[in-house]
């Protein structure tokens, strides 16, 4: 009858303003994937109701929106650029600086210093240059903070050739596998990550792509 009918309608009228609203809650709080499954059951009630269709286009808008931005900041995450301060398990890393270079100095240059070089005319160095301070509650061998270093060179080559040096204050020294150096609790250093390379991936123009593990954490550098 009538009045059945008007009761129906008016039911299923509450229901769609029900999960329209669950809709609206949702997307407030970033879940807009439920915001679209609540007005895709109202649909089911008012399958041409413009109201809901065109919510339904906003929180499918809003969704590929927040999935862009999810993966732009799990990429900013992950790269490296000068300046960039981030925590691992272990310790605060500092990105002190990023270059191509045919020497590494210690951190700081007076009187009589040692100093690295390139042994061979036809290589440079692709250096990585770290601030490392130790969070932990013990000591942290430096050293294996660090795990395969690469390079490509204009998308076809690379090169996993690397050395790892320690500085603190005018003293230098490179670290090699069997060697520990530690620092204590709350304790800082720099470490020159360095890749070796042809002098070509100095000289010229074509993209240079970076990467490393430090402390578990896999960092990427685009460097032009």
């Amino acid at each position: 009858n009538e009045m059945g009918l008007a009761k129906k309608e008016a039911c299923i009228q509450a229901y769609v303003e029900n999960l329209k609203t669950a809709a609206s809650d949702a997307s407030t709080n970033q879940d807009n994937q439920s915001s679209i499954n609540y007005i895709d059951e109202a649909l089911i009630y008012m399958p041409d109701d413009e109201t809901l269709l065109a919510l339904k286009d906003t929180y499918t808008e809003l969704l590929e929106q927040q999935i862009e931005a999810e993966k732009a900041a799990e990429e900013a995450a992950k790269t490296l650029s000068v300046g960039k301060v981030f925590d691992t398990t272990h310790a605060t890393i500092t990105v002190k600086n990023i270059a191509i270079v045919d020497h590494v100095y210690p951190e700081t240059r007076s009187g009589y210093y040692l100093y690295y070089s390139v042994s061979e005319t036809d290589k440079t160095w692709f250096d990585i240059e770290l601030k490392v301070k130790n969070n932990s509650a013990g000591v942290l061998n430096v050293y294996t903070m660090i795990d395969s270093p690469k390079l490509t060179y204009n998308n076809l080559y690379h090169y996993n050739t690397y050395g790892i040096y320690y500085s603190k204050g005018t003293d230098i020294d490179s670290l090699y596998s069997w060697y520990t150096k530690t620092l204590d609790p709350l304790e800082s250093c720099t470490l020159h990550v360095v890749i070796e390379c042809p002098i070509d991936v100095k000289t010229g123009t074509e993209p240079i792509v970076a990467s490393l593990t430090i402390d578990d954490v896999f960092q990427i550098v685009y460097y032009r």
